[in-house]
């Protein structure tokens, strides 16, 4: 990031996939802060420094970062971040790439599909429902969740109105706003579909169309991506059909900096958007790009933080698309419910040349219960793999699952193979 050493990084949250960020700062000389309300985040055992305070707690926050002399706040991943982000900088009048109203429109389900609508952009069905009748006017399967949180936290699906009723007061205990949605559930014959977008100084930039898998109980509990492949086979038809009507979306809302990932289903009717982030997401597809562009787009949100620049000042000529010319494979680990008691097989699995990064979110002594299943906390590790053809993908995966072992204390492999 040639210019950016010495320079100070405050990070707010420190979660596991902070550490990808910690680390991508220090190999570039940037001195490296992380703040939040636990005193062993992840993110803080590597950080050059951190602090025990709350990342909501934007006074604090402000007046630490004047006395660290910080060049540039950041925070990914964690969606709720955003706003306090975007507050701080404002408030020290340093650089972020969205403005409120943005993070508002877009981390919002019900606001994201509002502008959809504005723009023709075809989204998942939803229903407008009292509560209190005995009676709704749906068509079952449906699939109620919140429309201001992540990682799959407060979905259900829902195949009466019994069910309705239960799953509507569960999206409203993860709901902060108390608004819900209720959707169209879409079954298998449904294909789940990632769009990632990279922005620059008002530039669009279509940087990848991946093919979701995802897992699916037989109790029919909420699905959970279990893998995403790049690029997709729907590729050519998302940018015949929607992909410049979509940057004309982001313009009308005045985007001109950052990254953006949406998540679509798609069937015979074509794509049905229903979210999005304006952040990087958990999946970390810049992880597996950059391999293969050699452009890195964390390092581009980075250096936006600390200078209000994605390019350094010798720009280079990009060379973005998303027809990659390898296969990227962001494999998502699954356990089923138990007791991490010992792991087997990560050397060996680090050790496959096709596997490029690999981020581990549980450890030995960690339990899985219940009320995780259906949501992210169902997720071991996530395994970026980079491979020349389907053939050696297929290969490397294969390997992965017979290399890994996560034990229970009864010696059960608690890993759920879904590739």
């Amino acid at each position: 990031m040639n210019n950016l050493r010495g320079k100070k990084l405050l990070i707010l949250g420190g979660v596991q996939l902070a550490c990808s960020v910690i680390k991508l700062a220090q190999q570039n000389g940037i001195y490296t802060i992380v703040v939040d309300y636990n005193e062993d985040s992840p993110a803080k055992r590597i950080a050059d420094k951190s602090y025990l305070v709350s990342t909501t707690d934007v006074d604090g926050i402000v007046e630490l970062c004047k006395e660290e002399g910080i060049d540039g706040v950041f925070t990914s991943y964690i969606e709720s971040m955003l706003p306090y982000c975007c507050i701080i900088c404002e408030r020290l009048k340093l650089p972020f790439y969205a403005t409120l109203e943005q993070i508002k429109i877009t981390s919002n389900k019900k606001s994201f599909k509002e502008l959809c609508r504005k723009n023709e952009v075809p989204v998942i069905e939803d229903f407008n429902i009292n509560i209190d009748d005995e009676l709704f006017n749906v068509d079952y399967p449906v699939f109620t969740k919140p429309v201001d949180n992540s990682g799959a936290r407060g979905m259900t699906i829902c195949k009466n109105a019994e069910e309705l009723k239960i799953g509507y007061q569960k999206a409203l205990e993860f709901s902060k706003s108390k608004e819900i949605l209720v959707e169209k559930y879409m079954d298998e014959s449904s294909e789940c579909v990632n769009i990632d977008y990279l922005i620059i100084d008002g530039e669009f930039y279509l940087v990848g169309v991946g093919d979701k898998s995802v897992y699916r109980t037989v109790n029919c509990t909420t699905p959970i991506t279990s893998s995403v492949i790049y690029p997709s086979k729907f590729l050519e038809e998302y940018i015949c059909d929607l992909n410049e009507k979509v940057i004309t979306m982001f313009q009308t809302i005045g985007i001109r900096n950052g990254y953006i990932f949406i998540e679509a289903f798609h069937d015979k009717n074509g794509f049905h958007f229903y979210e999005m982030g304006f952040r990087i997401g958990g999946g970390q597809y810049y992880v597996m790009n950059s391999q293969v562009t050699h452009v890195n787009f964390m390092e581009m949100l980075i250096r936006y933080s600390l200078t209000g620049h994605m390019l350094p000042e010798d720009k280079f000529s990009l060379k973005l698309s998303p027809d990659l010319s390898s296969k990227c494979c962001g494999l998502v680990i699954l356990l089923s419910v138990g007791e991490i008691a010992s792991i087997d097989g990560l050397d060996e699995i680090l050790a496959l040349k096709d596997v490029v990064d690999f981020t581990q979110m549980l450890f030995v002594g960690d339990v899985l219960q219940q009320s995780d299943v259906g949501t992210l906390r169902q997720a071991f590790a996530r395994v970026y793999i980079v491979s020349k053809s389907n053939e050696s993908l297929k290969d490397a995966i294969s390997k992965i699952y017979t290399l890994l072992r996560i034990n229970n204390p009864l010696g059960e492999n608690l890993i759920i193979k879904n590739c």
